[in-house]
């Protein structure tokens, strides 16, 4: 999702993160420059200490799953526990749902439904994309500066 969003490119063969990947990108909204910097942290449980050690600072946070594996999908609720144990400011942090390879039709076993009441039960925004195509890729970063203005999280 990270090198779709930021270089428009895809890698084929996936490669877990271990720790964390940190990329830049300077995006334009509503005629304000924003400088992005994205933390793609580790999301298997033994990575879930050192994963804390990251937060700090952080203003956003999206939940990535795969579509297609109903255990990445059983561990969201983990992950969001995770996330609000670790944040002093959890009620000025913007979080959101991601379903991701929504381009897998005939693969996916999440249903949208599914997700959807997931992410009202958490009260979080899901928005379904796919890392291959660029679906919804740069929407949901969009909806996140958005979102983030509205709540006066950040200002332009």
């Amino acid at each position: 999702m990270v090198l779709q969003f930021t270089d428009k490119a895809f890698r084929r063969s996936y490669i877990p993160t271990i720790g964390a990947n940190i990329t830049e990108k300077s995006i334009i909204f509503h005629d304000t420059e924003f400088q992005m910097i994205l933390w793609d942290l580790a999301g298997q449980s033994k990575f879930q200490k050192i994963r804390s050690l990251y937060y700090n600072g952080a203003q956003c946070v999206i939940i990535v799953f795969d579509l297609t594996k109903p255990e990445s999908f059983e561990n969201i609720k983990n992950w969001y526990s995770d996330i609000k144990s670790n944040f002093n400011n959890f009620n000025e942090l913007e979080v959101v749902l991601c379903g991701n390879k929504s381009d897998l039709n005939e693969e996916i076993q999440i249903s949208e439904e599914k997700a959807l009441n997931l992410a009202t039960q958490l009260n979080i925004d899901y928005l379904e994309t796919s890392a291959l195509n660029g679906k919804n890729i740069d929407k949901i970063f969009d909806n996140m500066i958005n979102n983030m203005i509205s709540k006066d999280f950040i200002e332009i």
